[in-house]
């Protein structure tokens, strides 16, 4: 797997670096001794925490949209990752971009963009 880096926001100068997915782990923060793991990614599965006993499923991606819960019927779309663009929303219509992601990994930062961005991927009702 290839890394991603994961950004609030778009474009040019209104982004901030979140995050990073590097080989299947979920990173917050971007620096060199700054970053700790919050998660991870495997077969399509995305996880709270790491590692073989501690970690929890919160989600997975499959065809671009980023799902929350699990299951066959206890899991919502609740955005996509798709051309570096994080969505909140799915559809044609009705999606907003919350952030933006660097590389190639579309998975990873999928994996990322729940991990971090949840309260903002998450519309409240």
């Amino acid at each position: 797997m290839t890394m991603a880096k994961i950004y609030r926001g778009s474009g040019f100068f209104g982004k901030d670096a979140l995050g990073i997915f590097d080989d299947g782990k979920v990173y917050e923060g971007t620096g060199l001794f700054s970053k700790d793991i919050v998660g991870s990614y495997k077969d399509g599965k995305i996880y709270t925490g790491s590692g073989l006993f501690g970690k929890d499923q919160v989600g997975s991606f499959k065809d671009n949209k980023i799902y929350r819960g699990t299951g066959l019927f206890g899991k919502d779309a609740v955005g996509m990752c798709k051309d570096g663009k994080i969505y909140r929303g799915v559809g044609l219509f009705g999606k907003d971009v919350i952030g933006s992601y660097e590389g190639d990994d579309e998975e990873g930062a999928a994996a990322a963009a729940l991990l971090l961005l949840e309260s903002e991927l998450i519309e409240e009702k």
